[in-house]
């Protein structure tokens, strides 16, 4: 017997108080009649506020650098389908600068000619999910260069945009490993430009442990690290 079911994709939102929104994207099975099948699996869900005046600007201090070197090319050494699922599908980390065991800064880069949508390559999107989706990148090289574990994102506490990001400019991305759980670990992000000026901070950053990657696919060994 051929049954066939459709996976039905659901992304909904509904108003929870002035200018915040709860939002929940779902999955529904349908057989082919069109009937409901089980119970629909929850794939993400958030709260986003808005507001009419940005947040109010921030600076840090840049931390000194404890440079990284490695041979050959960077981005095969970062993206590479068995490491990161995402692998070089925009390219955004164009260089690594430091990493002393615990922080990991990053140099990153949206100049990405691909399609984003079908047929459009430069959305007007209100955030930039190319260089956000590079930060969490980094959760993952960081575990690359100390447990070589494969991790995914699981949980954000907040993530807030304090100015608009430009495509073709570069950033820092500050990468900083707060604590490692039984099935998760913990990190704190910062895109920043060279004067310490913060445009995106990510708080309490989720991600979890996955496999371990096969010891050809491993990376700790082809990087030297000055600390």
């Amino acid at each position: 017997m051929d049954i066939r079911l459709s996976n039905e994709l659901l992304v909904s939102g509904s108003v929870d108080g002035e200018n915040s929104f709860d939002c929940r994207i779902t999955s529904q099975f349908k057989n082919p009649k069109g009937i409901v099948m089980g119970d629909p699996k929850l794939h993400y869900e958030g709260k986003y506020r808005f507001a009419q005046k940005p947040l109010k600007a921030k600076k840090i201090k840049l931390p000194t650098f404890t440079p990284v070197s490695w041979e050959g090319d960077l981005e095969p050494l970062v993206y590479n389908p068995k490491r990161l699922f995402m692998f070089g599908l925009f390219s955004t980390i164009t260089d690594i600068n430091s990493f002393d065991g615990k922080t990991l800064i990053t140099t990153m880069e949206d100049k990405s000619e691909k399609e984003f949508f079908k047929g459009i390559k430069d959305p007007k999107f209100v955030a930039a999910p190319i260089l956000v989706d590079a930060m969490f990148q980094t959760g993952g090289l960081l575990e690359f260069f100390t447990t070589s574990r494969t991790v995914l994102p699981y949980k954000i506490k907040s993530l807030k945009f304090y100015a608009n990001l430009e495509k073709n400019k570069k950033y820092f991305c500050i990468t900083q490993k707060k604590a490692s759980g039984e099935e998760t670990n913990t990190y704190d992000l910062k895109l920043i430009d060279k004067k310490g000026n913060v445009f995106v901070e990510v708080d309490s950053f989720e991600m979890v442990k996955l496999n371990q990657l096969d010891p050809e696919d491993r990376i700790i060994d082809r990087v030297e690290f000055s600390f």
